[in-house]
C-alpha cells in the first residue's frame, strides 16, 4: 500500500462538474485539490491536482438521468471518479498515492481535458478556495 504521509494538501477549491439547469437548484459540485507529492525517487515533491467526477458518457445518457444530474442525483451506473492531472513521467507513482490516500476507492484516472492550466484557471476563478 503506498504511503499517503506522502500527500500535503495545498489548497482546495470547487467546480461545477454538472449545471444545475437554469434556476440554478440543484447540479453537482466537485472538489478540486492541489497536492504535493513525495515520489520515491525524486529529489522534490511534485505539484499535482486531483479533481472529483463522475464518470459519464455524455452521447448515451438518457434524458431522465440528464434530469437527475440537474437535481444533483447520480445513477448507479455513473461512478464517481478522481481524475489526476500530472507529470507523465511520475504519473503512475502519483496515481498509486492518490489512490491509496481515497477513502472511498475510486478509480483514479486521466482526462486530456483536465490540464494545469484549466486547474490555475479553475482556483482563480473561485473566491472559495482555501488552504487547509
Amino acid at each position: 500500500m503506498p504511503d499517503t504521509a506522502a500527500v500535503t494538501v495545498l489548497a482546495q477549491t470547487f467546480w461545477e462538474v454538472h449545471w444545475g439547469g437554469i434556476n440554478n437548484l440543484g447540479g453537482l459540485i466537485g472538489q478540486l485539490t492541489q497536492c504535493a507529492i513525495a515520489v520515491p525517487g525524486e529529489l522534490f515533491a511534485v505539484v499535482c491536482y486531483v479533481r472529483e467526477n463522475v464518470a459519464l458518457n455524455h452521447f448515451s445518457i438518457s434524458g431522465g438521468e440528464r434530469q437527475a444530474l440537474k437535481r444533483g442525483a447520480l445513477a448507479r451506473r455513473h461512478p464517481q471518479v478522481l481524475e489526476l492531472c500530472a507529470p507523465p513521467e511520475c504519473w503512475e507513482d502519483i496515481a498509486r498515492v492518490v489512490a491509496g490516500a481515497d477513502g472511498l476507492a475510486r478509480r483514479v484516472r486521466r482526462n486530456r481535458n483536465f490540464t494545469v492550466s484549466w486547474a490555475e484557471r479553475a482556483f482563480r476563478q473561485r473566491k472559495r478556495a482555501y488552504a487547509p
